[in-house]
């Protein structure tokens, strides 16, 4: 069987990918912008000396209770989906639901 069609040198790039590209590009932008402006009112070694003397305890058990809410909302965002999105995934409403939030957080919310 032969397909008809302009030959192709390679795999096209999806207009999703490019989008998601372009939008990762502009966020560095933005971030490393926010960074660079902000960066006489945060002292970046005392964040360092924070960081380094974090019990791990309780670093590790900040992470998995954050990790459990984003799953909890993702659940409670999946059954709200439910009647008009039967075939919505658990897991990539989890992984927007983290990308919303870690946003907020790096670019600060809107307003």
């Amino acid at each position: 069987m032969t397909t008809s069609g302009p030959a192709s040198s390679g795999p096209a790039v999806s207009r999703k990918k490019i989008w998601g590209i372009a939008l990762l590009a502009t966020a560095l932008i933005v971030i490393f912008v926010r960074r660079y402006l902000s960066a006489d009112e945060f002292d970046w070694d005392l964040f360092r000396k924070t960081f380094v003397n974090l019990e791990p305890y309780w670093f590790t058990l900040s992470l998995v209770l954050s990790m459990l809410s984003y799953y909890c909302r993702a659940l409670r965002w999946e059954a709200m989906l439910r009647p008009a999105a039967p075939e919505a995934s658990v897991w990539l409403i989890f992984e927007s639901t983290v990308m919303g939030f870690t946003a907020i957080v790096v670019l600060g919310s809107a307003g």
